[in-house]
């Protein structure tokens, strides 16, 4: 059966690299990626890629995935104050389904409490290394780190490295 994994991205401003590269490597591997958001409008990244979502937040069923991504970027920040995404990232990783989030996005699972007793890393800002502390998390000063069936990664610069790390955790 094939393997689907979702990303799910801030309604303005996500890191278009940090969706492009990933979702791209899992593609072009078979997976079906799916792309959500708070709306179905486009949404402009912080390069300018339009990306019009595939479904809200609203109207996922985390049981269709085996993975879940959120994706960073400037506008991220808002997803980890998300009850509907927090509940998503905390769903998916209770049904042991591989979760990623780069950038600004581990901020989301930090503060889903998924993190907790593991190792992560992300965008390194004082709210990101915070909410590790406050979630019980080790943050790792490195491009990307896998623990379990969580993997996170520091920003654009890693994108690649990241999608692959996705794409060996879902084989």
């Amino acid at each position: 059966m094939v393997k689907r994994v979702l990303f799910i991205i801030a309604p303005a401003n996500f890191r278009d690299e940090e969706l492009e590269q990933p979702k791209g490597i899992l593609e072009d591997a078979g997976l079906i990626c799916d792309v959500a958001s708070t709306t179905t409008d486009p949404v402009k990244g912080m390069l300018g890629l339009l990306v019009r979502p595939d479904m809200t937040i609203t109207h996922v069923d985390i049981g269709h995935y085996d993975g879940l991504v959120i994706v960073g970027g400037s506008g991220s920040p808002i997803l980890s104050r998300n009850d509907i995404v927090l509940g998503l990232v905390q769903g998916a990783a209770q049904a042991g389904k591989v979760v990623g989030s780069i950038c600004f996005g581990s901020l989301t699972t930090a503060r889903a409490g998924i993190l907790k007793g593991k190792k992560g890393t992300g965008w390194k800002h004082a709210d990101t290394l915070a909410a590790f502390r406050e979630g019980g998390a080790e943050y790792v000063d490195q491009g990307v780190v896998v623990d379990g069936n969580i993997v996170t990664a520091q920003g654009p610069q890693v994108a690649s490295e990241f999608g692959r790390k996705l794409l060996e955790l879902l084989r």
